[in-house]
């Protein structure tokens, strides 16, 4: 990740402020992800579990795999899911998305979100390809980040930080993504929904 574009852990408290909340409730997104009745979410970029723990309180069943750049925002995961007594259902990976590959397999998944994590990425088409590995097939990737155009009040990286939707779709298509949609989620944000072509087989990283 770009450095100077990383969200910094001694601001984490605003990733789970009342504006936040007000503006990104969380129902939103989760009814998106759980529309693909899901086993198996990736949260990429989880920061302090603001979709992760909700999101495996509502999978009994299921499994999510948070992933993070900063162990110290995991730690904070972990303490909050074995304080909703969902820790057994929750993995953390602390890593750099497109850095290394991740220690998963491919087809792990079957829906994988980000949200406000795609400005950072100093090589975004690298993260989107190891994501569609995996993704299973018909898998569906869910992203969402700040809209350079949006209300400034409503917080976020600067202007010059963010990425214009545009260039995202370009991204997915050139890697090859169908089914790109552009979904009305939060004001100040665009959101995309894209299914994984499958690809090559790669391998996967170290565990971590």
């Amino acid at each position: 990740m770009a450095e100077n574009h990383l969200f910094p852990f001694e601001k984490h408290h605003v990733l789970d402020s009342a504006k936040r909340k007000r503006h990104q409730p969380v129902g939103r997104l989760l009814s998106l992800v759980l529309a693909e009745r899901p086993t198996t979410v990736i949260d990429l970029g989880a920061g302090t579990g603001y979709f992760a723990i909700p999101l495996a309180q509502q999978l009994p069943n299921g499994l999510v795999i948070a992933i993070d750049a900063d162990p110290r925002m995991l730690d904070l995961v972990r303490k909050r899911a074995s304080a909703a007594r969902v820790a057994s259902r929750l993995q953390t990976i602390a890593a750099v998305a497109g850095e290394h590959p991740l220690p998963l397999s491919n087809g792990i998944a079957d829906v994988i979100f980000s949200v406000s994590l795609y400005h950072e990425l100093p090589k975004p088409e690298a993260v989107l390809l190891e994501l569609a590995h995996l993704l299973r097939p018909g898998g569906r990737l869910i992203l969402s980040d700040w809209d350079p155009g949006g209300d400034p009040e409503l917080g976020g990286p600067p202007p010059s930080h963010r990425v214009p939707v545009s260039r995202v779709v370009t991204a997915l298509q050139e890697t090859g993504y169908t089914g790109i949609a552009d979904v009305s989620l939060y004001r100040g944000v665009w959101t995309l929904t894209a299914v994984a072509a499958s690809g090559r087989e790669r391998t996967p990283g170290p565990a971590a």
